[in-house]
């Protein structure tokens, strides 16, 4: 007697190694990035980190640096090849959604059902895990925390510190720890708590400590008010910018949390999950590109059941290897555009920049920096002071209202045929226009 085919159809490595390849196809390094990569590069030239940021004019000189580890981890992928940073992130995606499948399957979840969920993560994370940035070097720490905390609530143990452990590894790496970190203390404060209350305590209060845990020490809190605070943030634009289901991000993002919402509805999550997930709620409305952490917490209780089950082995990760592999070779085929945005325009802005101070749209401005260009401003805005930050943003919107204090040797660059006035064109350098006066 056979089978019918459908019934062998491993649904959930199909999607699996569908959505590692399709990123791998279509990722691109967006801003936030090579900013970082510009400072890594200065650590591991110089063998210290630099005050403040070397490569803009308008910088504080005091500006805290706590990210020195994600730094040198992005300079180095960039140092092995221009596709390097977008190959990183591919291989961080691609482990962030085996340890999602992983975390679904420990709970139940059949090979359709995974496929499901993978389906709604993906769709609704497309924007994210399209672009290479800073910010993917959060993605494995979260969904190792949630499985951490998870498993913590079944059976708390001494395990628990092995959470503050990542945390303090996180926060060396990117801002995002302080999601991670709320997202520990509703565990400690609403499940382990009750049970372990002295303990908590300690607990609580090590996480807060691990946020210190970098190069910046007891600089690191007012780097974090600064990045909160920044006039992005205020104004709600950029990266900061709200959830809005009206462009096809913010509705596939609104559409899959409401997908992974009623698969969940029968886990019967516990108080603390259920807290957590109104704040990363909360958190995708405020800021958009947030959403990815509220999807990933998701995901693993569509699994159908709250308690775990057992699953039986599955050749999961090999899979994902070879899809990596696989990714990885798509992006060093697709040459110059999953490399450094604008790299051919930057290196001859460079040259005819001659040292001069340029200023530049993101993110070729981070290109720029990364070349050896001393740019005006760039990210990380909060680096800056208020006033700069107000007028940089105001020039990204409106690239002919070029800031008032600018020196008369800075250089401009601005999209082809865009002249303000007392300004004349010195170079074109693809769809831009290198500006002097």
């Amino acid at each position: 007697m056979t089978t019918g085919p459908a019934r062998g159809m491993r649904w959930d490595l199909i999607a699996l190694a569908a959505a590692v390849l399709l990123t791998g196809w279509f990722v691109v390094v967006g801003a936030d990035t090579y900013w970082a990569v510009a400072l890594g590069d200065t650590v591991r030239s110089s063998g210290h980190v630099p005050a403040g940021v070397p490569f803009a004019a308008a910088a504080h000189p005091s500006w805290p640096n706590p990210l020195v580890l994600g730094e040198l981890v992005l300079s180095g992928a960039n140092a092995a090849g221009a596709a390097g940073v977008a190959s990183l992130h591919v291989l961080l995606v691609a482990a962030t959604l085996g340890l999602t499948v992983e975390q679904a399957r420990q709970r139940g979840a059949g090979p359709g059902r995974v496929a499901v969920i993978l389906v709604l993560v993906v769709a609704g994370s497309l924007f994210t895990f399209g672009l290479a940035r800073l910010p993917s070097l959060s993605l494995v720490p979260f969904t190792v925390l949630i499985l951490l905390l998870r498993r913590q609530h079944v059976r708390p143990s001494g395990g628990i510190w092995w959470v503050v452990a990542l945390l303090a590894l996180w926060a060396n790496l990117h801002g995002g720890v302080l999601i991670g970190a709320a997202v520990a203390l509703v565990q400690v404060a609403l499940s382990r708590g009750r049970r372990r209350p002295v303990e908590s305590v300690l607990v609580g209060l090590a996480i807060l400590l691990a946020l210190c845990a970098t190069p910046a020490l007891e600089r690191t809190p007012a780097y974090y008010a600064g990045v909160l605070a920044n006039e992005a943030a205020r104004q709600g634009t950029e990266l900061w910018a709200q959830l809005d289901v009206t462009t096809v991000p913010g509705a596939l993002l609104a559409l899959a949390a409401v997908g992974l919402v009623i698969l969940a509805a029968r886990s019967r999550p516990p108080l603390w999950e259920l807290a957590a997930i109104v704040g990363l709620g909360i958190g995708a409305v405020a800021t958009a590109r947030n959403g990815v952490w509220l999807l990933l917490f998701l995901a693993p209780l569509c699994a159908g059941s709250h308690e775990a089950r057992p699953a039986k082995a599955r050749p999961t990760w090999s899979v994902l290897a070879a899809a990596a592999i696989m990714a990885c070779a798509l992006v060093t085929l697709r040459g110059p555009a999953a490399g450094p945005p604008d790299l051919t325009a930057a290196r001859k802005i460079r040259a005819v920049a001659a040292g001069r101070t340029v200023l530049a749209p993101e993110p070729l401005a981070e290109t720029l920096a990364q070349q050896g260009v001393r740019v005006w401003a760039s990210n990380p805005i909060d680096a800056f002071p208020r006033a700069t930050q107000v007028a940089y943003l105001a020039f990204l919107h409106h690239p002919d209202r070029l800031p008032a204090d600018l020196s008369r040797d800075v250089l401009a660059v601005l999209p082809r045929g865009v002249h303000p006035g007392g300004w004349h064109v010195l170079v074109p350098v693809g769809g831009w226009d290198l500006l002097g006066r």
